[in-house]
């Protein structure tokens, strides 16, 4: 009866480790186009750009001209005595005024010119932010999608141990039903199976929730149940540091962004100068004036003109308290802090990428280590199988022995993890991870 429950309590943590309602399939590249469509930071940015790109045009710099038409309609009715009599004199007046105005400014210190190219260079800043939020995003979706299938394997690596454990629990009873093993030893083997049991049901709490970790960074608000596709493994590559040094200084996009308000800040200090310049301007038009007056008695009368009108104007701030002159020195600082920031932020890149390569090329041996490791352990479990069914070894030995193959398996697994983590940050920072998904 005891066997019975054991049996049961095996097949209860199989089958409910594997969901058994129907998955999604979901492979790292799925995942990427799920998560780019879906994720809020991209659609926001995206948005930015649409505003920005709005923005970079010559009207909006102020290089065209502003036209206004306008109708003013008034009407007047006068009641007012008349010096030779008693009678009064009453008349209504409509007068109609339309009037097409146009304001034209033809210079006004190259700041039209600068403008444009500040808006240009705007819009290039939102798209780099854009390209910031679609790298960070496709970082945060393959980091998360392989903690989900580190977490899998870990899963795989616990279903094995436990089987095993089962296989050899039963194995034992069966011995004992045959006088050849004592309680001592059903003991050992059911307190294993038990160990690696719970072991088992909360390396699937783990699974479950690096899924849900996932579905979060995908944006994915449906929580649709998803089966990994993808293989956990990774192909080494080697890195100069020189080359990565190089290819943070020219594509890495935080930097190109920061020499981009580099940019928009040296806009600022040519608009400020531009007030030193006089400003141009043309303003033209024509009205028409239509004026009607009907009295009570009598005809009516009905006068208008027109006017055509071009004034050129000219105008020159002389003195304003120095303001031109403070403004253009407060511009020019402002531009000298962005340019130290631009310098900081790329001596950080430079020494993150220093520390990152180390951390790679350490974390490459550490995997190779680890992979020896977990095989020489795997044959030593095999090995370890045989001897324990001839009595050769203890059951305290081979258990020994399958937890080091377990712990193996398990350092194995977290170092390919880290490895695959630590080569898509290199990916990022060297702006690559968007050229290779």
């Amino acid at each position: 009866m005891k066997q019975f429950i054991i049996s049961f309590f095996f097949l209860c943590c199989f089958f409910g480790g594997n969901n058994l309602f129907a998955q999604t399939p979901l492979s790292l590249q799925d995942a990427v186009s799920v998560g780019l469509k879906n994720n809020y930071e991209i659609q926001i940015t995206n948005k930015q750009v649409s505003i920005a790109e709005n923005n970079d045009s010559w009207g909006a710099a102020g290089a065209y001209p502003t036209i206004n038409f306008g109708v003013n309609l008034n009407n007047r009715f006068d009641n007012q005595p008349l010096q030779t009599s008693d009678e009064r004199y009453k008349y209504s007046t409509n007068t109609l005024y339309p009037f097409v105005n146009l304001r034209w400014t033809l210079f006004n210190g190259f700041s039209t010119r600068i403008s444009k190219k500040n808006y240009e260079a705007l819009k290039n800043s939102a798209q780099g932010y854009e390209t910031i939020a679609i790298e960070n995003t496709l970082q945060d979706i393959i980091v998360g999608y392989y903690q989900a299938l580190l977490e899998k394997e870990k899963l795989a690596v616990q279903e094995r141990v436990m089987k095993l454990s089962h296989d050899k629990y039963n194995d034992i009873i069966e011995r004992q039903k045959l006088g050849a093993a004592v309680t001592f030893d059903v003991l050992q083997f059911k307190n294993a199976f038990l160990s690696d049991s719970v072991s088992y049901i909360s390396q699937q709490i783990m699974v479950d929730n690096a899924i849900r970790s996932l579905q979060l960074v995908m944006a994915d608000a449906e929580n649709t149940p998803y089966d990994l596709t993808d293989k956990f493994d990774f192909e080494i590559q080697a890195y100069q540091l020189e080359d990565l040094i190089a290819k943070v200084k020219t594509e890495n996009q935080v930097l190109q962004t920061q020499k981009l308000n580099e940019q928009i800040q040296e806009n600022s200090v040519q608009m400020s100068r531009s007030s030193l310049y006089p400003n141009i301007s043309v303003n033209a038009g024509i009205d028409h004036f239509a004026n009607r007056i009907t009295p009570d008695i009598g005809s009516s009368s009905t006068n208008w003109r027109r006017d055509f009108y071009a004034n050129l104007s000219i105008s020159y701030t002389i003195f304003n308290g120095f303001s031109r002159k403070r403004n253009i020195q407060n511009a020019k600082i402002q531009s000298e802090i962005t340019r130290t920031q631009t310098q900081q932020t790329e001596h950080s890149l430079v020494n993150s990428i220093q520390a990152l390569h180390g951390m790679y090329e350490l974390r490459v041996q550490l995997f190779n280590v680890t992979e020896e490791n977990m095989k020489t352990a795997e044959l030593n479990l095999q090995i370890a199988e045989d001897k324990f069914k001839s009595g050769t070894i203890s059951s305290f030995i081979f258990r020994d022995i399958q937890l080091i193959y377990q712990n193996a398996a398990i350092a194995r697994l977290t170092a390919l993890y880290n490895l695959i983590e630590t080569n898509t940050e290199l990916t990022r920072m060297t702006g690559g991870i968007i050229s290779n998904q």
